[in-house]
Formats: structure tokens, C-alpha cells, sequence
């Protein structure tokens, strides 16, 4: 570990001096601040000024802090258990080499409630510009900002470096190669992390135990839980590497960065029309995902990549013919931002709400990386194999000039992403918080929908007649005008008539007993989907009630403080499963203080 140094009481790791190249030495300064997701959740609360860990997203409890979104003090919550390095070498062509070094960080949730899973989440991490920084300070750059997250399950950290603190000049894409700089814009970069991230996901776990993390014995990393996250140049490099894979990543975060290079991008531009992608005089070409040629400078611009390539390069490519949808997209960006000019994201954001996909936007009025730190959690509550949602038309966006700009922040409306309910024929979830949206829903696993198709769907109760929606001519469902007042469930069925379809579950096996400070259910069910769980006293009194998705079979774990003060020091619970308003279980368990 590098020498810690102080802040606000808090040690980190020690950052790296930034030396900036001669051409902006004069300029405005490059730095990493890594910046904060969005507040995001169904019933967020903060207790004692920090975020009540039992609800879903993250939330700003403590305004003007760049802490926000913390639930233990730092450095108490996580710590790093393990670290492991290495380093490829890349053959970007005419000869020439390029080392690609790597940095593997295990962080070990020290909540006592904290998940354990056989499969671990994992962050692949992107730095800034910082020339004059050596290899291990870049490699160590992204731990230090997970001091300041609140985790309640462990995590592996992917961090990446090329050759100095700029990354070679590929803003983690790449360059001209065959001969370097004035042969063919390539992603040789980007390509090769890519490459070491796949490999990676088979092996981080092992290689770590055998570092001494004991913990990681025979566990393995979900790939179903992949993210990506950087800021400036690693901004850029997570909305260029992100949106085109999908099929890696379940969400990404990117503050500050280019999302195409076409301007204004001040003294970069320099190189962006030269040695990097050629100037549009040149017309150059690059590969795309489908080996295809393409327009070098369309093909590095994520707003044409979104809109009018539609993806469909990656849908011939990696994507192996299924619908193009980017992961979730969080993005921040400083208005007054002297050294990565926002325009570029402000297109891509215009073209990802066009198409209706999923993404949150902060705008806010600070220059270059004015924002605080990644607040983790956002970004961890994706799954690759999960159906989310994508809002538009959100009444509790915050559009104005002067301060600033919030759009689609999960904490004033959001859902519940332990809800969703998708199987062939219908389709269900819980939303949360308080306010108006066009609700469209993205990343459907087995809920089918054709282009033009309706559907009915009912809001709330499951009885009577729904309201008719029809799939818009790529297969995309949005129901507009949906009104959220604290939660209310959204079903979606096809329109094979006006009454929702029945499907009730078969109970093989259900309990339900303390462990600890939880109250475990054991289950087993023919089949997956959405259930109701109501908890009453003795006395009959309803102490919860709430619907949850459930796989066919495992344990869900539910936190006994969520039912304090009505609990009190302990008693005797009834336990309820339902289904359509009717029991499908029922278990009593005695509760000890």
C-alpha cells in the first residue's frame, strides 16, 4: 500500500503529483476527482445523517459533503484485503509493443450484516490524465476513492494502466497504427483491456486467495455483475468501451469525459485530427465490432453509435443478433467545465433519451471533475440478466441554467430491482419514490414483445380490465404518464384479453427462522416470479407487507430492524406468502431479542 495521508480525519492513499504535458501546462487543470453516482430506491432514508443500508439506492443524506451516500464512517465499512499485479504486452502493429499494466484489488465488506455470495460483483476502474505519475500510483489511483464507499458485500477492483500517466495519448481507445500515428485509427487499447478484463473474470478469485484473501476459497466473480467507471480521460473511456459492450457491463459510470471527439475539445483536438482518429478532410476509416469498415470519427461518437448506427454493428458482432440496448448509463459533467468541454455529452445524452434508454444525468455548475467520489452502490444494484428501467418525461428532473441539473435520479423515482417479475408472458415491478414518468422497460431476459404488439397493462391491483399499450416498431414497450406515489406495481401482460392471465406458484418447500439480526426464508416454488410477504403479530397486526422476487428456490434475507419498533425486543411472528391476494405459506418463528 502507498503512504496514507489525512482528510478530514479520513487516511487515503496518497495521489500521485500530476504534471500536465507542455501544451497545457498554461491551461486548465487535468485532475481525478472521482464523482458520485445519483442519489438513487424504494423508500430511501437517512438515519443520523448517514444512508439507511436496508434501502435500495443510494441517497444524499448529507448535502454539501462530498460524502453523500456513505452509511458507516470510512475506512470502517471496507478495507482492502488483497492486492495483485501484472502486467501484457500488446502488439499494436509495424513491430511495435505496448505494455498494458493491471492491478487486482479485493475489498472486504466489515458490515456484520453484509451479503455472502458464492459470486462476487467486479469494477473495472479507468484513470485520468496524470502524466508525471508512475505506474503505481496510477494502479492505486481508484482504490483509495473506495475509502469513502459504503459496501455491504465484497468486491473486486480491475485497475489498468498503459506505459504513463496519459495512457500513451489513447484516452484508452487507441491511435493511428501501421505505421503510428499517420496509418489507420485503431482501438488497439481499448481492445486489449477488453481482452485482459474477460480473462480476468475467470480467474481474479483464485488468483487472489492464493495472495491470501482465504475469504475468495473457491468463489468466482458474476459476470452478470460487471461495471465499468472513470473520470476525464477514463470518462471518456467508460462511455466509448461501455455503451458499445453490453454484453460485459450491467452499468456504467462516466464523469467529465469526451463522448465523441469531434469539439469543442480545445489544445486535444490537436491530436484528435491527427495522430488519433484523422481529421474529416482524411474520411479515415477503423474496424468496427463486426469487422466491418466505418468512419472512423462517426464510429468513435457514442451519439451516432446510439442513434443512427442503432448498434448495430455490436448486434452483428458481439451482441450474436440481439437487440442493441447499452447498459445503464450514469453521467456527470460540470457545466463550466474548462478542460473537457460538456457538449459532447450533452449530445449523447440528448440521443440516449430519444431512444428511450436507460441513463441518469447530473449536470452540475463546477469545472473539470467538480463533483465528489463514485458512490458504489448505484452501480451495484445492476444485473446484466435483469430487465431495468429506462424514464422519460420525469417530472422530478430539475432542468434550469444557473444551478444544477438532475435528471432521472432513482431516489425520487426509481424501482425496486429485487421486484422485477419477467417470464414469457408477463412482466412486473415495483416502482418507488414520488412523481410522473414515461416508463420504458429495457433489457427484457424472457418477456417477448414484437414490434407494433400490444399489451395490456394494469397499474397497482391486477384485477379487472388493463389499459392497452402497443410496442413501438422495434420492439420497445413504454408506458406513459405513470403516476408514483411512494410504490405502486406495474404489470405488463399481451393482449390476449382484457383480465391479467393467472399463474399461481406450487409451494415444495418453504421456512422461515432467526439468524441473528436476520429473519431467513428458505423456499421452493415449481417456478420464479413475483410474491407477496406479509409479516403479522400474534395479535394480527400487520408489521410488513411487500411484494419481493423470488427465484424458484433460495433464501431471501430480510433485516429484523425493518420491523422495529413494532417488534420491540422480540415475540412471535406470522409469516405469510401470497400470491394474487391468497397464502400460498405460512410459518410462525419466535423472535429473541
Amino acid at each position: 500500500m502507498t503512504e496514507l495521508y489525512e482528510k478530514d480525519g479520513r487516511k487515503l492513499p496518497a495521489r500521485p503529483a500530476i504534471t500536465l504535458p507542455a501544451f497545457l501546462r498554461n491551461g486548465p487543470l487535468f485532475f481525478l476527482v472521482l464523482c458520485g453516482l445519483f442519489p438513487a430506491v424504494p423508500r430511501a432514508a437517512c438515519l443520523n445523517n448517514v444512508w439507511e443500508m436496508s434501502t435500495i439506492w443510494p441517497k444524499d443524506c448529507t448535502p454539501g459533503t462530498e460524502f453523500d451516500g456513505r452509511y458507516m464512517d470510512a475506512g470502517n465499512d471496507t478495507a482492502p484485503v488483497a492486492q495483485l499485479s501484472g502486467s501484457v504486452q500488446v502488439a499494436i502493429g509495424g513491430g511495435v509493443t505496448k505494455t498494458l499494466s493491471w492491478r487486482l484489488h479485493y475489498w472486504e465488506s466489515k458490515f456484520a450484516q453484509s451479503r455472502t455470495n458464492d459470486s462476487l460483483p467486479f469494477l473495472l476502474v479507468l484513470h485520468s490524465w496524470h502524466d508525471g505519475a508512475s505506474i503505481n500510483e496510477l494502479l492505486n489511483q481508484e482504490e483509495a476513492k473506495m475509502v469513502y464507499e459504503g459496501a455491504w458485500e465484497d468486491v473486486i477492483i480491475l485497475s489498468v494502466a498503459i506505459e504513463n500517466g496519459n495512457d500513451d495519448n489513447t484516452w484508452w481507445w487507441g491511435y493511428r497504427v501501421n505505421p503510428v500515428n499517420t496509418g489507420t485509427p485503431t482501438p488497439w487499447a481499448e481492445n486489449a483491456i477488453l481482452s485482459l478484463l474477460k480473462t480476468r473474470l475467470t480467474d481474479a478469485a483464485s488468483l487472489l486467495y492464493a495472495q491470501g484473501a482465504t475469504k475468495l476459497n473457491g468463489k468466482r466473480i458474476n459476470t452478470n455483475r460487471v461495471y465499468l467507471y472513470g473520470s476525464s480521460m477514463g470518462g471518456t473511456g467508460t462511455m466509448h468501451m461501455g455503451i458499445k459492450h453490453p454484453e460485459i457491463f450491467a452499468a456504467i459510470h462516466a464523469d467529465a469525459g469526451f463522448s465523441d471527439y469531434l469539439g469543442p475539445c480545445g489544445a486535444f483536438c490537436t491530436w484528435f485530427n491527427s495522430g488519433f482518429i484523422g481529421s474529416a478532410a482524411e474520411n479515415l476509416n477503423t474496424k468496427g465490432l463486426d469487422s466491418a469498415n466505418y468512419n472512423a470519427r462517426n464510429y468513435t461518437d457514442m451519439r451516432w453509435f446510439v442513434s443512427d448506427h442503432k448498434g448495430r454493428s455490436w448486434e452483428l458482432g458481439p451482441g450474436a443478433g440481439k437487440k442493441f440496448e447499452p447498459p445503464y448509463v450514469f453521467i456527470s459533467h460540470g457545466k463550466a467545465d474548462s478542460s473537457v468541454n460538456i457538449a459532447s455529452v450533452n449530445r449523447l445524452w440528448t440521443a440516449l433519451a430519444a431512444r428511450r434508454f436507460g441513463a441518469s444525468l447530473y449536470r452540475h455548475t463546477g469545472d473539470h471533475g467538480g463533483y465528489g467520489y463514485i458512490k458504489w452502490q448505484a452501480l451495484a444494484n445492476f444485473r446484466k440478466d435483469q430487465s431495468y428501467l429506462a424514464f422519460t418525461n420525469n417530472s422530478t428532473d430539475v432542468k434550469t441554467t444557473n444551478t444544477a441539473e438532475t435528471y432521472n435520479f432513482l431516489d425520487k423515482v426509481g424501482w425496486n430491482v429485487n421486484s422485477v417479475s419477467d417470464v414469457s408472458n408477463r412482466y412486473s415491478v415495483m416502482l418507488t419514490g414520488n412523481g410522473t414518468v414515461d416508463v420504458t422497460v429495457r433489457r427484457l431476459q424472457r418477456f417477448t414483445v414484437a414490434p407494433l404488439q400490444a399489451f395490456n397493462y394494469w397499474l397497482g391491483a391486477t384485477t379487472g380490465t388493463g389499459t392497452t399499450v402497443t410496442a413501438d416498431s422495434n420492439g420497445v414497450i413504454t408506458v406513459a404518464g405513470v403516476v408514483v406515489r411512494d410504490s405502486i406495481l406495474l404489470t405488463l401482460a399481451p393482449k390476449t384479453s382484457d383480465v391479467l392471465p393467472k399463474e399461481k406458484k406450487t409451494v415444495i418447500n418453504f421456512s422461515a427462522g432467526q439468524n441473528g439480526d436476520f429473519l431467513d426464508l428458505q423456499y421452493a416454488f415449481d417456478r420464479g416470479g413475483l410474491a407477496g410477504l406479509e409479516i403479522r403479530n400474534v395479535a394480527g397486526k400487520v408489521l410488513l407487507n411487500l411484494s419481493v422476487n423470488l427465484k424458484s428456490s433460495g433464501v431471501y434475507r430480510l433485516p429484523l430492524r425493518t420491523l422495529a419498533p413494532a417488534l420491540g425486543g422480540g415475540g412471535v411472528l406470522v409469516i405469510r406468502l401470497m400470491e394474487g391476494g391468497k397464502p400460498l405459506a405460512r410459518k410462525l418463528v419466535t423472535i429473541h431479542g
